[in-house]
């Protein structure tokens, strides 16, 4: 792939930087998620070590796919408010955009340590070929719900701020 150096264009900073953070997730997903799925397909069993290496791996996916998402949600709700606030946002730095950032990262840390507190039994399926909670538990229906209402509300925001781009827009 061809790494352009150009500028972006009339992007806003805060956008570019969220932009960033959502490719170093992307990234970060492919490294701990998908790499050791296709390492499972190549060789037909778990070669990574030992089940440490197995909850490691399952918190880290816990941990960025939501991230990812909260990500997206935010750039969107960021754009809302650039075509709102124009004027404002004009004075709005890269500063602005890490901080935000670094708070949703912090946020999502919630969902694999409640996880691993809640429900701590880890094991690979076979059927899905990734390190998996133990859903199956009473103790985790606390975790999946509070892990449905952490991220249905963000989905809600997209929606109601896609409705408001496309109002203003």
């Amino acid at each position: 792939a061809v790494v352009s150096t150009q500028s972006t264009g009339k992007l806003h900073k805060v956008i570019v930087i969220i932009i960033r953070y959502i490719a170093g997730c992307d990234l970060a997903v492919s490294l701990f998620v998908v790499l050791p799925r296709i390492t499972f397909l190549i060789a037909n069993e778990w070669v990574l070590g030992d089940l440490r290496v197995c909850n490691f791996l399952c918190g880290i996916h816990y941990f960025l796919t939501p991230l990812g998402f909260l990500n997206i949600c935010q750039m969107v709700g960021f754009k809302l408010l650039i075509l709102k606030n124009p004027l404002r946002a004009a004075s709005w730095g890269s500063k602005r955009a890490m901080i935000s950032c670094a708070i949703t990262t912090l946020a999502t840390l919630v969902l694999p340590i409640t996880e691993i507190l809640v429900n701590n039994k880890i094991y690979f399926d076979r059927k899905i070929y990734k390190c998996n909670f133990d859903f199956k538990s009473k103790s985790s229906k606390f975790a999946r719900e509070f892990l449905s209402v952490f991220l249905a509300l963000p989905s809600c925001s997209v929606i109601l701020a896609t409705i408001g781009l496309l109002i203003i827009a």
